[in-house]
């Protein structure tokens, strides 16, 4: 499912894109409603497009910040853009495809806290310099001049001397003991114990007071102390909740063990499966979501081609197809959830409704293939090399001369054309790398290596897929 990556200053969430076109601001109005200063109602006005999105600011000639750069209205997104909205950065993502790395430095909010100087540390924990010329200005006008005669005939000069200062004897004192408190020599700066200042000695300090409360944790833990059932049952709450299933389930299983009420054994039970099934919905979660977006394509399908009654043969055909490919599919998984399972059956439905129509006991015809071919370069990385599988079976199957003529002049355009558009497609790709868009350029050029396209059309794709991503991973 298509959706926008809401990144601000404390927090990332996530909007599902389920409309064709949907609305951004600060009002009630507005299906993706955010709160900030330079956000009004309605701020952007957003349109699905294949698989990209239009943003068009409401107003007049307005522009937006697309990837840290200003760009006229209106704004065509793809997968990895990132838009700027006041203090949010908004990033459009596909299903299926890597999401790109995000920097804080990239959210307006924190370009902004940074700018102000919030959050930063700029005190200096520093003992001063002893001033020796205001030290000496100080003595100078608290020792009055002496005048003394210079040796020689007749001298009568004098000259303002200072009196050489007597030695000074320190007075005895008791040795301190080691860890009290003494600061500088030039009675200034924080205070020191034994050396050491006070910030660090005050951070030791807590960092052994965390690592003392850390032990006795496990200590209790594993210790006999706590060991009434409801007592751990509440652990293994707060142990699931940290994100740790599996001492959890140990600590459930402890909890059964201290209780011989069938009762409360029962309940425990409960707790331990609700755990075990919210784990296997988190691991299925990708696939669930998966169906849900092939679900979304099959009622797009029927809106766009058996809108006529009786719908046609080749739409129906292609259809009941591909609702079987997603019950085959999905299914299973999608039949454990009850938020899903209502997909199940819709998609059995919408197969049993124009099952008639397809008529799939009769051969296909060149009307059917060529239909079915057309829906696979209908997407914008267009799959070359199941259209031109398609064409040849049906061309091996023994179809009859006039529908294979058709046929076969279909396939040969494909592979005069279809070398072009992949070199267009990698010059894509290329711009991409160029504007440091390397997760987006990666994902497309992945698609087209995992078969998308013939593997003798290939060339050096796979060696450049190599190298993208090994750059990818010394950025990180």
């Amino acid at each position: 499912m298509p959706c926008l990556e809401i990144h601000s200053a404390e927090r990332r969430r996530r909007f599902e894109i389920l409309d064709a076109e949907f609305s951004v601001g600060g009002s009630d109005a507005d299906q993706l409603r955010l709160r900030g200063p330079g956000i009004g109602a309605v701020a952007l006005r957003c349109r699905r497009v294949g698989d990209g999105l239009d943003l068009v600011p409401s107003t007049p000639g307005g522009s937006l910040v697309v990837n840290g750069r200003e760009r006229p209205a209106p704004a065509a997104l793809e997968h990895g853009d990132r838009v700027e909205l006041g203090p949010f950065l908004l990033v459009f993502l596909l299903d299926g495809r890597p999401p790109p790395v995000i920097e804080r430095s990239e959210i307006p909010a924190v370009r902004a806290a940074r700018a102000r100087g919030e959050g930063l540390d700029l005190r200096i924990d520093t003992v001063p310099a002893f001033d020796r010329s205001a030290a000496a200005g100080r003595s100078a006008r608290s020792t009055p001049p002496v005048r003394a005669p210079i040796a020689g005939r007749g001298a009568r000069r004098e000259v303002r001397t200072a009196p050489r200062p007597a030695p000074v004897v320190p007075a005895p004192s008791r040795p301190q003991p080691a860890g009290v408190g003494r600061r500088s020599r030039s009675g200034r700066g924080p205070v020191r114990v034994a050396g050491m200042p006070r910030t660090v000695f005050v951070w030791n300090v807590m960092l052994v007071a965390v690592l003392v409360g850390y032990l006795l944790y496990r200590w209790v833990d594993r210790s006999p102390l706590s060991r009434e059932p409801e007592d751990l049952i509440g652990l293994a709450r707060t142990q699931w909740g940290a994100g740790d299933a599996e001492q959890a389930l140990a600590t459930l299983r402890s909890a059964r063990e201290q209780t011989t009420d069938p009762a409360e054994q029962a309940r425990i039970d409960q707790i331990a499966q609700g755990i075990r099934d919210a784990e296997q919905r988190l691991r299925d979660q990708p696939v669930v979501d998966r169906a849900r977006e092939e679900f979304a394509v099959l009622e797009r399908f029927v809106r766009t081609f058996l809108r006529d009654t009786p719908p046609p043969r080749p739409a129906a055909r292609e259809l009941v197809r591909r609702a079987d490919d997603w019950l085959r599919e999905f299914a299973a998984i999608a039949g454990r959830y009850d938020d899903v399972r209502g997909d199940v059956a819709a998609v059995e439905a919408l197969r049993a409704r124009y099952l008639p129509s397809a008529q799939l006991g009769d051969p296909d015809t060149a009307e059917d293939v060529l239909f079915a071919v057309d829906r696979l370069l209908s997407f914008r990385l267009r799959r070359y090399a199941e259209a031109i599988t398609a064409l040849q079976a049906f061309l091996a199957s023994g179809a009859p001369a006039d529908d294979a003529r058709r046929v076969e002049a279909r396939l040969a355009a494909l592979r005069t054309e279809g070398p072009e558009w992949l070199a267009s497609r990698r010059q894509s790709i290329e711009r991409l790398v160029a504007s440091d868009r390397l997760p987006v350029a990666i994902s497309e050029l992945r698609v087209l290596v995992d078969g998308a396209v013939p593997a003798d059309w290939l060339g050096d794709a796979p060696r450049r897929l190599a190298e993208l991503e090994a750059r990818l991973q010394q950025g990180r």
